[in-house]
């Protein structure tokens, strides 16, 4: 498990609007999705 933290602090917050972050994992997961063929996403649907 990567230990992932969805939540924004001030800090994180000021970065998104300038298109930034202070998170690794924010700039890897795209580039990991880059590289998938088929992506399946798992979701609840209430």
């Amino acid at each position: 498990m990567d230990r992932f933290n969805p939540v924004y602090d001030a800090v994180e917050l000021s970065l998104y609007h300038a298109g930034g972050t202070k998170d690794p994992l924010v700039t890897k997961y795209p580039g990991l999705l880059g590289t998938c063929d088929v992506l399946i996403p798992v979701t609840p649907v209430w």
